[in-house]
């Protein structure tokens, strides 16, 4: 019938879904990481036209398209901080050239993309070892994260979430989530 038609080809889109992106990156938990200046992510959905013009004008190719791991929300521009972290470039190339207001010039220090989160698990610090990758990788050392009076590196809420730290980190023990 063709209700039973329509059931098994959503049953066998939902089992292509899982199979490809896997059970850590459902729709409900895709948290993407948006290029510097977005504004809050209902609106930016709303508002960006993926022109692509952000993407095209990042020099340090930080910006693309989200795939299928967005599922219903592919397209848009994001940022992979493992893959590519923005640099926050001194020209802001992409808040600059948005014509739908989707990324809004906003001053480097009140850029607010991410948060930094360290691994304690992972951090080499917390196995008594000596580190700082994260903090000199900051473009905001000693203010966005910092090594504290234990050795350890704390982010504080100042943390523009640009994902240098995570890009740098060699022990992958810090990542970047959406706030």
């Amino acid at each position: 019938s063709r209700k039973d038609f329509l059931k098994k080809g959503v049953f066998k889109f939902f089992n292509f879904i899982q199979e490809t992106v896997g059970d850590n990156l459902g729709a409900l938990s895709y948290a993407p990481i948006r290029p510097p200046g977005a504004i809050e992510e209902s609106k930016f959905l709303d508002t960006c036209i993926k022109c692509g013009k952000c993407v095209d004008a990042c020099e340090q190719k930080s910006i693309k398209f989200s795939g299928i791991e967005a599922l219903f929300i592919a397209g848009f521009p994001v940022v992979v901080p493992s893959e590519r972290p923005c640099f926050v470039c001194d020209e802001q190339s992409c808040m600059n050239v948005c014509p739908s207001g989707a990324l809004q010039l906003t001053p480097k220090k009140e850029i607010k993309m991410g948060i930094a989160v360290v691994n304690k698990e992972k951090c080499i610090t917390y196995q008594e070892k000596e580190c700082n990758i994260c903090v000199t990788a900051c473009p905001f050392p000693e203010e966005a994260i910092f090594i504290n009076e234990a050795k350890n590196p704390i982010v504080d809420n100042s943390c523009i979430g640009c994902g240098l730290c995570e890009y740098f980190c060699e022990y992958k023990a810090i990542v970047i989530k959406k706030v």
